[in-house]
């Protein structure tokens, strides 16, 4: 094979006697340094934004469990939201280890959205080192470099990366767990085979969905045991130690969701998340999936072409069976939890990243020292297209926050009306956000829920106001029924757009 064949620079590093491994100090510090600039710098403009913008009510929930955890005591077992009434507010969740995490580094350096966003960088630049580690034992280290690098800079990457949600530390958890099951099954190494066992425990306890990594863990089992695996000890306590530990949490979690009713609706198969007929029989399912969210959203467009590019360029490659089976089971799980793929565009996050390895083939092949032909002068147009989208993406994101700043301004008001550990109404259709903001505990309420006997029996509970923003979406009927009941009580708000309602002062 010529020195400048792609397939050299596919398989070069790949020569390496059976066993050997390739660190991330191998990579040099130029790929690492790209790897590390590429996970952190996109998300700085992020790090001080306040909680207002793209999917801020799955971050306001996570945000205010975290300050329940430094209030209310650093238990946990036992995650609290902040609508739940005069209850205690535990609720059925996903492990709250993120929220935890942000809750110590509350208590060391007091409470501040930016320890929530700064940690979310930490995993992510971790889940991209852990991808470039594992890259680099199929392709040279620039190629796994860039995998990484464009892994980061994906749009929804980019920003869910710096988020006040859990999607990086699961990100994180997952991608470690390939990594070591990978690297075992190269070696044999034992302490690998435990370690990718204790990951792939905190990825599904975590983020549930990420049972579909069983599909790679399967296949990666199967690569050095055969068949034979099915029989042996070892795999079956893999098994046992990835999954009985979210197991007990999610019986636990339950367990709080039957004594006080709440919940992030785990289990709400047909509806919110998982299954539903009508969508997997419907053809706009499939391309919103495949054209409006991976190749115009995720991939933004030139990363579908590099990606295609690097398929081209590696399709008589036969060991790349760990990142096929990844996607295979990406797939599955795309049409396991189609509502919730279909309703949010975070939930396909996690079969990116194995989709980054071929992407980060075709722009080590672009970015070549060779002679600069044709094909590669359009594969490097190609890269810098694919950079210069994702990053365009950024603003986007940021304007969504801006834009919300009134939002933050209309808290700080009735923080200033409402006594701490008062419980408020508040009217934002289930949206917490707001009331997160209000930094008081209390009710979501909409237009079907503001009827006399609703409010007078949340006031015998011990609400105290009603709070609405006007003018925000969806709320007009909300309004009109809050106008028919203004004799309840005084309108404490200053502002003739904001509504305080005084239960307590007719």
């Amino acid at each position: 094979m010529l020195p400048g064949h792609p397939r050299a620079m596919l398989t070069s590093e790949r020569r390496r006697p059976a066993g050997a491994r390739l660190g991330l100090a191998s990579l040099g510090r130029g790929p690492l340094l790209l790897i590390v600039a590429t996970a952190i710098l996109p998300r700085l403009p992020h790090i001080w934004a306040p909680i207002v913008g793209w999917h801020s009510w799955r971050q306001a929930d996570t945000a205010a469990i975290a300050r329940n955890f430094h209030v209310g005591g650093m238990n946990l077992l036992y995650p609290a939201v902040d609508w739940s009434g005069a209850g205690p507010g535990f609720v059925e969740s996903e492990f709250p280890l993120f929220p935890f995490l942000v809750a110590g580094l509350y208590r060391l350096f007091g409470p501040d959205v930016v320890w929530g966003r700064i940690l979310a960088i930490v995993f992510a630049t971790g889940a991209a080192l852990y991808l470039a580690r594992l890259c680099s034992r199929y392709l040279d280290r620039w190629a796994a470099a860039y995998a990484a690098a464009a892994f980061s800079l994906l749009p929804i990457s980019s920003y869910i990366g710096v988020a006040f949600m859990p999607e990086s530390l699961m990100l994180l958890a997952s991608v470690a767990a390939v990594d070591h099951l990978d690297l075992w099954s190269t070696t044999g190494r034992e302490r690998d085979r435990w370690a990718s066992a204790a990951w792939l425990a905190l990825a599904i306890a975590v983020k549930l969905p990420e049972l579909f990594l069983g599909v790679p863990i399967a296949y990666l089992m199967g690569r050095r045991l055969g068949w034979r695996m099915v029989a042996t000890p070892a795999v079956w306590l893999y098994a046992a130690v990835a999954l009985i530990p979210p197991a007990l949490w999610y019986a636990h979690a339950h367990r709080l969701g039957e004594m006080t009713g709440l919940s992030f609706g785990i289990w709400e198969a047909g509806s919110d998340k998982w299954g539903n007929l009508d969508l997997l029989t419907s053809g706009s399912f499939y391309v919103k999936l495949l054209i409006g969210r991976l190749i115009e959203r995720h991939l933004a467009y030139a990363g579908a072409a590099l990606l295609a590019i690097g398929l081209i360029l590696s399709r008589s490659r036969r060991d790349l069976g760990t990142f096929k089976w990844w996607i295979a089971g990406g797939a599955l799980y795309l049409l396991v939890v189609a509502k919730g793929n279909s309703v949010h565009d975070y939930y396909q996050l996690p079969i990116l990243a194995p989709m980054s390895l071929w992407i980060g083939v075709a722009i080590a092949q672009a970015l070549r020292r060779a002679e600069a032909t044709p094909m590669r002068i359009a594969g490097r147009i190609l890269a810098l297209a694919f950079a210069a989208l994702c990053l365009a993406r950024v603003p986007h994101f940021l304007g969504k926050e801006i834009a919300g700043a009134s939002l933050v301004e209309h808290a700080r008001i009735v923080r200033s009306v409402v006594p701490p550990e008062t419980l408020v109404i508040v009217v934002d259709n289930g949206d917490p956000t707001f009331l997160y903001h209000i930094d008081r505990r209390g009710w979501h309420a909409g237009a079907a829920t503001l009827t006399p006997e609703w409010i007078e029996a949340r006031r015998r509970e011990g609400a105290a106001y009603i709070v609405s923003l006007a003018g925000r979406p969806g709320d007009r009927e909300a309004r009109s029924a809050l106008e028919r009941l203004q004799s309840l009580g005084a309108n404490r708000s200053p502002t003739s757009d904001l509504l305080v309602l005084d239960l307590k002062s007719p």
